[in-house]
Protein backbone atom coordinates (compact mmCIF):
# COMPACT_ATOMS: atom_id res chain seq x y z
CA UNK A 1 0.00 0.00 0.00
CA UNK A 2 2.69 2.57 0.76
CA UNK A 3 4.70 2.01 -2.13
CA UNK A 4 1.34 2.44 -4.63
CA UNK A 5 0.38 5.73 -2.36
CA UNK A 6 3.83 7.23 -2.84
CA UNK A 7 3.97 6.25 -6.81
CA UNK A 8 0.34 8.13 -7.45
CA UNK A 9 1.45 11.25 -4.66
CA UNK A 10 3.92 11.94 -6.66
CA UNK A 11 2.81 11.34 -10.35
CA UNK A 12 -0.38 13.48 -9.25
CA UNK A 13 1.89 16.36 -7.70
CA UNK A 14 3.74 16.13 -10.95
CA UNK A 15 0.60 16.75 -13.01
CA UNK A 16 0.32 20.00 -12.02
CA UNK A 17 -3.23 20.38 -12.94
CA UNK A 18 -6.83 20.53 -10.81
CA UNK A 19 -7.41 16.69 -11.16
CA UNK A 20 -4.07 16.36 -9.98
CA UNK A 21 -4.35 18.52 -6.87
CA UNK A 22 -7.78 16.48 -6.27
CA UNK A 23 -5.96 13.07 -6.28
CA UNK A 24 -2.75 14.37 -3.42
CA UNK A 25 -5.86 15.19 -1.68
CA UNK A 26 -7.03 11.83 -1.20
CA UNK A 27 -3.83 10.79 -1.50
CA UNK A 28 -2.91 13.31 1.96
CA UNK A 29 -6.01 11.50 3.34
CA UNK A 30 -5.42 8.07 2.94
CA UNK A 31 -1.31 8.55 4.26
CA UNK A 32 -3.00 10.22 7.55
CA UNK A 33 -5.72 7.24 8.06
CA UNK A 34 -3.49 4.43 7.44
CA UNK A 35 -0.36 3.07 10.05
CA UNK A 36 2.14 6.11 9.94
CA UNK A 37 4.84 5.42 7.13
CA UNK A 38 7.53 8.16 8.08
CA UNK A 39 8.71 8.26 4.92
CA UNK A 40 5.18 9.02 3.18
CA UNK A 41 4.42 11.62 6.02
CA UNK A 42 7.74 13.18 4.77
CA UNK A 43 6.45 13.15 1.45
CA UNK A 44 3.08 14.65 1.74
CA UNK A 45 4.88 17.22 4.17
CA UNK A 46 6.99 18.33 1.39
CA UNK A 47 3.85 18.30 -1.14
CA UNK A 48 1.87 20.40 1.66
CA UNK A 49 4.54 23.05 1.95
CA UNK A 50 4.33 23.98 -1.44
CA UNK A 51 0.45 24.14 -1.37
CA UNK A 52 0.99 26.60 1.01
CA UNK A 53 3.11 29.01 -0.45
CA UNK A 54 0.70 28.93 -3.17
CA UNK A 55 -1.30 31.86 -4.60
CA UNK A 56 -3.95 29.73 -5.06
CA UNK A 57 -6.95 29.98 -1.57
CA UNK A 58 -7.88 26.29 -2.72
CA UNK A 59 -4.00 24.98 -3.08
CA UNK A 60 -3.40 26.77 0.71
CA UNK A 61 -6.90 25.17 2.04
CA UNK A 62 -5.78 22.19 0.95
CA UNK A 63 -2.50 22.17 2.66
CA UNK A 64 -4.17 23.70 5.74
CA UNK A 65 -6.50 20.66 5.96
CA UNK A 66 -3.44 18.33 5.18
CA UNK A 67 -1.24 19.69 8.04
CA UNK A 68 -4.71 18.95 10.23
CA UNK A 69 -4.81 15.72 9.52
CA UNK A 70 -0.86 15.34 10.15
CA UNK A 71 -0.97 16.98 13.43
CA UNK A 72 -3.14 14.55 14.74
CA UNK A 73 -0.77 11.73 14.44
CA UNK A 74 2.05 13.97 15.74
CA UNK A 75 2.32 17.50 16.16
CA UNK A 76 6.53 17.49 15.71
CA UNK A 77 5.99 16.83 11.57
CA UNK A 78 4.44 20.32 11.39
CA UNK A 79 6.17 22.18 13.43
CA UNK A 80 8.93 23.43 10.67
CA UNK A 81 5.82 24.72 8.40
CA UNK A 82 4.46 27.20 11.60
CA UNK A 83 5.84 30.67 9.49
CA UNK A 84 4.03 29.44 6.41
CA UNK A 85 0.44 28.75 8.03
CA UNK A 86 0.52 31.90 9.90
CA UNK A 87 1.52 33.34 6.87
CA UNK A 88 -2.14 32.07 5.68
CA UNK A 89 -3.89 34.37 7.89
CA UNK A 90 -2.88 36.98 6.18
CA UNK A 91 -5.45 35.41 2.94
CA UNK A 92 -8.54 37.72 2.18
CA UNK A 93 -10.49 34.14 2.51
CA UNK A 94 -12.41 34.21 5.84
CA UNK A 95 -13.01 30.11 5.81
CA UNK A 96 -9.18 29.28 4.90
CA UNK A 97 -8.22 32.12 7.93
CA UNK A 98 -10.63 29.95 10.13
CA UNK A 99 -9.40 26.84 9.09
CA UNK A 100 -5.72 27.89 10.06
CA UNK A 101 -6.65 29.07 13.66
CA UNK A 102 -8.01 26.20 14.20
CA UNK A 103 -4.85 24.51 12.89
CA UNK A 104 -2.12 26.58 15.07
CA UNK A 105 -4.19 25.81 18.04
CA UNK A 106 -3.82 22.05 17.29
CA UNK A 107 0.17 23.00 16.95
CA UNK A 108 0.58 25.13 20.12
CA UNK A 109 3.26 23.85 22.46
CA UNK A 110 5.09 25.29 25.30
CA UNK A 111 7.61 26.45 23.20
CA UNK A 112 4.90 28.10 20.70
CA UNK A 113 2.45 29.35 22.76
CA UNK A 114 3.48 32.78 23.06
CA UNK A 115 3.86 33.71 19.26
CA UNK A 116 0.53 31.65 18.62
CA UNK A 117 -2.04 32.83 20.88
CA UNK A 118 -0.77 36.48 20.20
CA UNK A 119 -1.54 35.72 16.64
CA UNK A 120 -5.05 34.53 18.03
CA UNK A 121 -5.52 37.67 19.99
CA UNK A 122 -5.09 39.37 16.75
CA UNK A 123 -7.90 37.84 15.11
CA UNK A 124 -10.02 37.97 17.78
CA UNK A 125 -9.54 41.67 18.04
CA UNK A 126 -10.38 41.93 13.96
CA UNK A 127 -13.27 39.85 14.21
CA UNK A 128 -16.60 41.28 13.37
CA UNK A 129 -18.69 41.54 16.63
CA UNK A 130 -21.65 38.68 15.20
CA UNK A 131 -18.74 36.70 13.90
CA UNK A 132 -19.68 33.10 15.54
CA UNK A 133 -15.87 32.22 15.29
CA UNK A 134 -15.45 34.36 18.18
CA UNK A 135 -16.69 32.22 20.91
CA UNK A 136 -14.71 29.32 19.91
CA UNK A 137 -11.21 31.53 19.61
CA UNK A 138 -11.74 32.46 23.42
CA UNK A 139 -12.40 28.90 24.46
CA UNK A 140 -9.57 27.63 22.14
CA UNK A 141 -7.19 30.56 24.04
CA UNK A 142 -8.18 30.40 27.16
CA UNK A 143 -7.63 26.42 26.60
CA UNK A 144 -3.86 27.30 25.53
CA UNK A 145 -3.41 30.00 28.38
CA UNK A 146 -4.22 26.58 30.92
CA UNK A 147 -2.04 24.09 29.20
CA UNK A 148 1.09 26.24 28.12
CA UNK A 149 1.50 29.06 29.90
CA UNK A 150 5.36 29.78 29.94
CA UNK A 151 4.70 31.58 33.35
CA UNK A 152 2.06 32.69 35.93
CA UNK A 153 2.86 36.38 35.07
CA UNK A 154 2.57 35.72 31.29
CA UNK A 155 -0.91 33.59 31.73
CA UNK A 156 -2.20 36.45 33.94
CA UNK A 157 -1.21 39.28 31.53
CA UNK A 158 -2.82 37.31 28.36
CA UNK A 159 -6.12 36.46 30.06
CA UNK A 160 -6.76 40.04 31.10
CA UNK A 161 -6.37 40.55 27.47
CA UNK A 162 -8.65 37.86 26.59
CA UNK A 163 -10.66 39.38 28.90
CA UNK A 164 -10.18 43.06 27.21
CA UNK A 165 -11.22 41.59 23.90
CA UNK A 166 -13.39 39.32 24.27
CA UNK A 167 -14.92 39.98 27.38
CA UNK A 168 -18.67 39.68 26.26
CA UNK A 169 -18.21 35.82 25.31
CA UNK A 170 -16.36 34.72 28.37
CA UNK A 171 -18.83 32.54 30.73
CA UNK A 172 -19.20 32.28 34.61
CA UNK A 173 -17.42 28.54 33.91
CA UNK A 174 -14.14 30.08 32.17
CA UNK A 175 -14.13 33.12 34.67
CA UNK A 176 -14.32 30.31 37.59
CA UNK A 177 -11.43 28.45 36.39
CA UNK A 178 -9.14 31.72 35.89
CA UNK A 179 -9.70 32.55 39.71
CA UNK A 180 -9.41 28.93 40.71
CA UNK A 181 -6.15 28.98 38.77
CA UNK A 182 -4.78 32.48 40.55
CA UNK A 183 -5.81 31.07 43.89
CA UNK A 184 -4.00 27.83 43.00
CA UNK A 185 -0.65 30.09 42.34
CA UNK A 186 -0.88 32.03 45.21
CA UNK A 187 -0.86 29.34 47.26
CA UNK A 188 2.81 28.46 45.85
CA UNK A 189 6.15 29.24 46.84
CA UNK A 190 6.89 32.84 46.05
CA UNK A 191 2.82 33.08 46.41
CA UNK A 192 3.07 36.44 48.17
CA UNK A 193 5.23 38.30 45.20
CA UNK A 194 2.59 36.85 42.55
CA UNK A 195 -0.36 38.04 44.50
CA UNK A 196 1.57 41.48 44.92
CA UNK A 197 2.45 42.13 41.63
CA UNK A 198 -1.75 40.70 40.07
CA UNK A 199 -2.64 43.51 42.71
CA UNK A 200 -0.67 46.05 40.88
CA UNK A 201 -1.70 44.84 37.41
CA UNK A 202 -5.32 44.86 38.29
CA UNK A 203 -5.34 47.99 40.19
CA UNK A 204 -3.83 49.59 37.34
CA UNK A 205 -6.93 48.69 35.14
CA UNK A 206 -9.05 50.15 37.77
CA UNK A 207 -7.66 53.17 37.58
CA UNK A 208 -7.01 53.58 33.68
CA UNK A 209 -9.98 51.99 32.12
CA UNK A 210 -13.47 53.22 31.89
CA UNK A 211 -15.24 50.78 30.50
CA UNK A 212 -14.00 46.90 31.65
CA UNK A 213 -16.32 43.94 30.56
CA UNK A 214 -18.09 42.64 33.68
CA UNK A 215 -16.49 39.48 33.59
CA UNK A 216 -13.00 41.07 33.80
CA UNK A 217 -15.12 43.31 36.77
CA UNK A 218 -15.97 40.31 38.70
CA UNK A 219 -12.48 38.94 38.83
CA UNK A 220 -10.94 41.98 39.79
CA UNK A 221 -13.40 42.46 42.52
CA UNK A 222 -12.74 39.12 43.88
CA UNK A 223 -9.02 39.40 43.86
CA UNK A 224 -9.08 42.64 45.49
CA UNK A 225 -11.34 41.28 47.78
CA UNK A 226 -9.38 38.29 48.68
CA UNK A 227 -6.14 39.09 48.81
CA UNK A 228 -6.03 43.11 49.03
CA UNK A 229 -6.22 43.25 52.69
CA UNK A 230 -2.79 41.02 52.44
CA UNK A 231 -1.23 44.52 51.26
CA UNK A 232 1.32 45.49 53.70
CA UNK A 233 0.48 48.89 53.10
CA UNK A 234 -2.70 50.52 54.52
CA UNK A 235 -2.65 53.38 51.86
CA UNK A 236 -3.31 50.94 49.03
CA UNK A 237 -5.59 49.17 50.59
CA UNK A 238 -7.43 52.53 50.93
CA UNK A 239 -6.78 53.51 47.48
CA UNK A 240 -8.16 50.12 46.00
CA UNK A 241 -11.42 50.62 48.49
CA UNK A 242 -12.06 53.94 46.83
CA UNK A 243 -11.94 52.72 42.94
CA UNK A 244 -14.01 50.23 43.73
CA UNK A 245 -16.11 52.44 45.46
CA UNK A 246 -16.32 54.63 41.86
CA UNK A 247 -16.55 51.64 40.34
CA UNK A 248 -19.57 50.72 41.94
CA UNK A 249 -21.65 53.49 40.33
CA UNK A 250 -20.88 52.20 37.24
CA UNK A 251 -23.67 51.19 34.77
CA UNK A 252 -23.30 47.17 34.36
CA UNK A 253 -24.42 44.65 31.84
CA UNK A 254 -24.88 41.58 35.04
CA UNK A 255 -26.08 43.33 38.56
CA UNK A 256 -24.06 39.86 40.02
CA UNK A 257 -21.18 41.83 39.27
CA UNK A 258 -21.94 44.66 41.11
CA UNK A 259 -22.31 42.23 43.97
CA UNK A 260 -18.69 41.48 43.51
CA UNK A 261 -17.96 44.44 43.72
CA UNK A 262 -20.07 45.04 46.83
CA UNK A 263 -18.51 42.30 48.90
CA UNK A 264 -14.75 43.00 47.88
CA UNK A 265 -15.20 46.47 49.85
CA UNK A 266 -16.89 44.49 52.69
CA UNK A 267 -14.40 42.27 53.45
CA UNK A 268 -11.58 45.11 53.09
CA UNK A 269 -13.12 47.86 55.08
CA UNK A 270 -14.00 45.00 57.93
CA UNK A 271 -10.01 44.24 57.76
CA UNK A 272 -9.37 47.90 58.30
CA UNK A 273 -12.08 47.71 61.69
CA UNK A 274 -14.31 49.70 59.26
CA UNK A 275 -12.08 52.75 59.79
CA UNK A 276 -14.20 55.94 58.50
CA UNK A 277 -14.61 55.68 54.50
CA UNK A 278 -17.46 58.25 53.44
CA UNK A 279 -17.42 57.35 50.05
CA UNK A 280 -17.70 53.62 50.88
CA UNK A 281 -20.27 54.19 53.39
CA UNK A 282 -22.12 56.39 51.03
CA UNK A 283 -22.05 53.80 48.44
CA UNK A 284 -22.95 50.82 51.15
CA UNK A 285 -26.02 53.54 51.90
CA UNK A 286 -27.38 54.40 48.14
CA UNK A 287 -27.82 50.46 47.62
CA UNK A 288 -29.35 49.89 50.41
CA UNK A 289 -32.79 50.93 48.57
CA UNK A 290 -31.60 48.93 44.92
CA UNK A 291 -34.11 47.41 43.20
CA UNK A 292 -32.04 44.20 42.72
CA UNK A 293 -32.66 42.20 45.95
CA UNK A 294 -28.56 40.29 45.85
CA UNK A 295 -27.24 43.97 45.65
CA UNK A 296 -29.60 45.32 48.27
CA UNK A 297 -28.66 41.95 50.32
CA UNK A 298 -25.04 42.57 50.21
CA UNK A 299 -25.67 46.48 51.30
CA UNK A 300 -27.47 45.02 54.28
CA UNK A 301 -25.07 42.58 55.23
CA UNK A 302 -21.84 45.47 54.77
CA UNK A 303 -24.56 47.26 57.47
CA UNK A 304 -24.64 44.66 60.01
CA UNK A 305 -21.20 43.86 59.93
CA UNK A 306 -20.47 47.61 60.76
CA UNK A 307 -22.95 48.14 63.35
CA UNK A 308 -21.66 44.94 65.07
CA UNK A 309 -17.99 45.75 64.98
CA UNK A 310 -18.90 49.00 66.58
CA UNK A 311 -21.16 47.69 69.38
CA UNK A 312 -18.50 44.53 69.59
CA UNK A 313 -15.81 47.56 70.34
CA UNK A 314 -18.28 49.28 72.13
CA UNK A 315 -18.24 45.95 74.41
CA UNK A 316 -14.87 45.85 74.89
CA UNK A 317 -14.55 49.17 76.02
CA UNK A 318 -16.53 48.97 78.67
CA UNK A 319 -15.61 45.70 80.07
CA UNK A 320 -11.84 47.29 80.33
CA UNK A 321 -11.07 48.83 83.83
CA UNK A 322 -11.28 52.56 83.94
CA UNK A 323 -7.32 52.52 85.05
CA UNK A 324 -6.10 50.19 82.15
CA UNK A 325 -8.16 52.29 79.62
Amino acid sequence: MYEIVSMVLKRADDAGINIGYALVYQCINCICNIYPSLSLIDSETTTISRFLSSESHNLKYIGITGLTYIVKIDPKYTLNYQSLVVDCLEDADDTLKIKTLDLLYRMTNKQNVEAIVEKLLSYLKEAPIESTVRKDLVIKINSLCEDYAPSKNWYVRTMNKLYEIGGDLITADLSNKFISSISEYERESEGEKFRDSTITIYLKILKKNNIIPDSMLQVIAWIMGEYGSSLPNEKKIIKIMNYLADTAYRPLEDELTRCYILTALTKLHATMNFMENPKIETVMHDYLFSKHIDVQQKALEYKALRENQARVTKDMLTKIPLNEA
